[in-house]
């Protein structure tokens, strides 16, 4: 008989073998020859072929002890759903587990079928080609960086709340492979005025986490110069929040803080038909020293020179002294006289 003999006293189960795996072996010769050729090994093929397979019949597919999408989590308990503390969960799991890994071994880590990189993007094809076709990308090749492959407390299978998550790695400054060098995000996300989708853990608010059309992983259009005619298109990351009559409206006492009386000096400012100052000229994206988010330095002229910035908040106003003009203070309760910029300036 191939797997019992009837008259071994002291075996169990009276096997032809002592351990049931290499009686296993005697017959699924190929396959174990496969298996071992492999780098990474489910540990009960090495041990225990039964923890998974029965040895004479079963309801299910190459004698299963249960349905495909329970056998794993038979084991693998902490993969189950737990609601109480849970908030998203992979698809796959619970239903095939075989989409993402090999039964029995692999020649990649996790016994995943494919590297971690090309396993994830086998689906989610969608992010796959338009990372191909985008002008900013995130470079790191490991989706697992961010991404639990299971569950996670967090949306999106992220392995941290979003701004931690993203800090994970802006906690430095980082160089491009264009050479643009980006600033230590966690170092400057420390001053004491912080954008408000940042404060709100919402960095996906302005940015595209895997790539994007726009610069610096932008969602939507945002010119970076220094002078830039006057369209809405053109600050269309902002206006995704903050209303266009702040620009729009030369008069207004309602639609921005920035006015001298009702005159609009958001207005005054940034809508000109050839020299319109940039939103980032004078404010930074994610924190600053100052008030109003105002940066510290601006800098001009591509960066040879960079123009400070000095703002001092008041109760129905504030004082601005610049490399741009010399000191100059609005009131919104009580208009104060001031020099207007040049005309086309």
């Amino acid at each position: 008989m191939s797997c019992h003999r009837p008259h071994l006293p002291s075996r169990r189960a009276k096997l032809t073998r002592k351990a049931s795996h290499t009686m296993c072996a005697s017959c699924h010769r190929k396959e174990v020859k496969k298996i071992r050729a492999l780098a990474h090994k489910h540990p009960r093929v090495q041990t225990r072929c039964s923890s998974c397979h029965r040895p004479h019949k079963s309801r299910h597919p190459k004698l299963l002890r249960r349905q495909k999408k329970n056998l794993c989590l038979h084991c693998h308990k902490d993969r189950r759903r737990n609601p109480k503390h849970l908030v998203s969960f992979h698809k796959p799991v619970g239903q095939d587990c075989g989409k993402c890994h090999k039964s029995h071994g692999s020649n990649h880590p996790g016994l995943l079928t494919k590297p971690a990189q090309q396993q994830c993007m086998s689906c989610h094809k969608k992010v796959m080609t338009t990372h191909k076709a985008t002008r900013s990308a995130h470079t790191s090749s490991a989706c697992l960086k961010c991404h639990q492959p299971h569950r996670s407390r967090h949306p999106k299978l992220q392995r941290k709340s979003q701004v931690k998550l993203c800090l994970t790695c802006h906690n430095r400054s980082i160089r491009t492979q264009n050479g643009r060098v980006i600033k230590d995000i966690k170092a400057w996300l420390q001053q004491p005025h912080v954008h408000k989708p940042v404060r709100e853990g919402k960095c996906s608010q302005c940015h595209q986490p895997h790539q994007s059309k726009q610069q610096m992983l932008l969602k939507y259009p945002l010119s970076f110069s220094f002078y830039v005619p006057f369209a809405k298109k053109s600050y269309k990351s902002c206006f995704k929040c903050h209303s266009p009559k702040m620009v729009t409206k030369k008069q207004t006492r309602k639609h921005t803080r920035f006015r001298n009386g009702a005159l609009n000096l958001h207005f005054v400012h940034v809508n000109k038909a050839r020299r319109g100052r940039n939103c980032l000229v004078c404010h930074d994206t994610h924190a600053s020293r100052q008030p109003a988010l105002i940066r510290s330095t601006v800098p001009y002229a591509k960066g040879a020179w960079k123009l400070p910035i000095r703002f001092t908040k008041q109760t129905n106003g504030g004082t601005c002294t610049s490399g741009c003009h010399k000191p100059k203070s609005y009131q919104r309760t009580t208009p104060l006289r001031t020099t207007p910029l040049r005309k086309g300036n």
